[in-house]
């Protein structure tokens, strides 16, 4: 049996017990954590760890990535980078804007009449 089959099945029979760490664990470190898993895996690992703990292909490659680059663009002291996440709600809220003109009702629509050189 190959490394890697070895390593998928076991992750198959735990998958509890990797959805359970994962719930306990911040973003950046479930990031690296399956990027990690997912580099151990080799082919389909991106896709087989996202399945089973939950979390997009794209965040596994990011983890992935981050492992590899050394973590040379992870802020230490921060779990997302900066600008990362959802606005805040400063910025949700909106401003005054200007009050909508009024405009004249809309035209009634011309129809052409039927017929109009017929005598009856």
């Amino acid at each position: 049996m190959r490394r890697s089959q070895s390593i998928k099945d076991n992750l198959h029979n735990h998958q509890a017990a990797c959805r359970l760490l994962f719930e306990r664990l911040n973003e950046r470190d479930q990031r690296h954590v399956a990027g990690l898993l997912a580099l151990a895996i080799g082919h389909d690992g991106i896709t087989l760890v996202g399945n089973i703990v939950g979390l997009s292909r794209d965040t596994v490659r990011t983890g992935k990535t981050e492992l590899l680059d050394h973590f040379d663009d992870v802020p230490k002291d921060r779990i997302r980078k900066p600008g990362a996440g959802r606005p805040s709600l400063e910025k949700k809220v909106p401003t005054k804007s200007k009050p909508l003109r009024r405009s004249s009702p809309p035209k009634p629509a011309v129809c052409p009449r039927e017929n109009e050189n017929s005598s009856d």
